[in-house]
């Protein structure tokens, strides 16, 4: 396990050196799209921003099937309890992501029902998968194949066949900082990963982390939650956070 935790902290630290060498390099030309004031869908959004650009999507259901194959910050505006993105086709993935350094946060994500489809998609590098609920997919809540140096935490994998499909990747599945919280009046600060519906390691120290690591193949993922991630984030946090990322209506 020391071993483990050694080499994960040594891929945390590589990754997040490549991230802050490649924002460096980026435009400062980028723009935010909303959806729908400016698009009426997340799809004609992705398909006219440009690399570099920050998809922000209202509260609403949106049945669509996305292909995101350009550098995109996609977020929802109020969190993943009032944005849910459904499978149009219910034979594709939800999300496809298919370019580096993308970021996915704030989504429900259900719907894709065929086999080896997912909730999120990933074969890329270097993106972010956070503060998402991807539940009732047939198949798995999230798929990655070849895809390394992904950061995938503060999910919520709950109702689907399987939480998630991995083969011939290597990624970091909790957050690099601690989070301060409070459970049962107590606080507790802890590195904190992703709920998982079949979970099945216990809570020795009542911090509502569990003792033991969530095997993910050659990965772990080692501080599953024990409740979904929403419990870990104070209600102000988040509204303060959304309020942040949310821009007015004109």
């Amino acid at each position: 396990m020391k071993s483990k935790r050694i080499k994960q902290k040594a891929l945390i630290f590589a990754v997040i050196f490549a991230m802050m060498a490649f924002v460096s390099g980026e435009s400062t030309s980028a723009t935010t799209v909303l959806v729908p004031d400016d698009y009426a869908t997340i799809q004609e959004a992705v398909d006219a921003a440009n690399a570099g650009d920050m998809i922000i999507v209202r509260d609403g259901t949106y049945r669509e099937n996305i292909d995101v194959k350009k550098r995109l910050t996609l977020k929802s505006e109020k969190g993943s309890e009032n944005c849910n993105v459904q499978a149009a086709a219910p034979d594709d993935h939800v999300f496809n992501v298919s370019a580096d350094h993308i970021e996915i946060s704030g989504f429900s994500v259900e719907g894709a029902n065929d086999y080896k489809k997912a909730g999120i998609d990933l074969h890329a590098d270097y993106c972010n998968i956070s503060n998402n609920t991807c539940s009732s997919n047939n198949e798995y809540g999230i798929y990655l194949e070849w895809s390394d140096n992904n950061f995938i935490y503060l999910n919520n994998l709950i109702n689907n066949c399987k939480g998630v499909y991995y083969t011939g990747s290597e990624n970091i599945w909790n957050t690099t900082e601690k989070i301060t919280y409070t459970y049962n009046g107590s606080t507790y600060s802890n590195s904190l990963g992703n709920y998982w519906a079949d979970y099945t390691g216990n809570d020795a120290n009542d911090d509502e982390i569990g003792e033991t690591p969530y095997r993910i193949k050659s990965d772990e993922d080692n501080y599953p939650l024990m409740l979904p991630w929403q419990n870990y984030i104070p209600e102000e946090t988040r509204a303060a956070e959304n309020k942040k990322k949310a821009l007015p209506k004109e």
